[in-house]
């Protein structure tokens, strides 16, 4: 796969060649003149050259347009799903932080089975916590293995 998206970037790259200037008209347009020019020469060799660098340069140009398209996709769903762990990780640390608070205030006010209840809640919320944030390192390994 790397090799394809290598060899494609490549020939797309001599494909811009052509091009001389670089303006916001379509890419088949900027290609147009240089073949034409090439293709008018005389010899076979020419010509060749010109049908083969237009269709590389127009499959390329689709070709990579859809690898961009789908890394680019790639890239915002693992942002989307590192967003959502970290929110629900922010949730978990909210929830626990209050059953915590109550905990306290239970122990303080002398009900302490409440207040058990209250620190094996806020104990379970931990555990999440604790779980969100080894997922978001997994993500972010992964995305450095990219």
């Amino acid at each position: 796969m790397i090799y394809a998206i290598y060899w494609l970037s490549k020939a797309f790259t001599y494909g811009g060649d052509l091009c001389e200037s670089h303006t916001a008209e379509p890419e088949r347009s900027c290609v147009k003149a240089p073949l034409k020019n090439r293709a008018s020469k005389a010899n076979d060799a020419g010509f060749q050259t010109v049908l083969v660098a237009a269709t590389m340069t127009q499959g390329c140009g689709s070709t990579l347009l859809v690898l961009t398209l789908l890394e680019l996709y790639m890239q915002s769903e693992r942002a989307a799903r590192k967003a959502t762990i970290l929110q629900m990780a922010t949730i978990y640390t909210v929830a626990g932080g209050t059953l915590l608070n109550l905990g306290v205030t239970f122990s303080n006010q002398g009900s302490d089975i409440v207040a058990n209840g209250s620190y094996v809640g806020a104990g379970v919320f931990l555990a999440l916590l604790i779980r969100s944030m080894q997922r978001v390192r997994t993500l972010d390994k992964f995305e450095k293995m990219i």
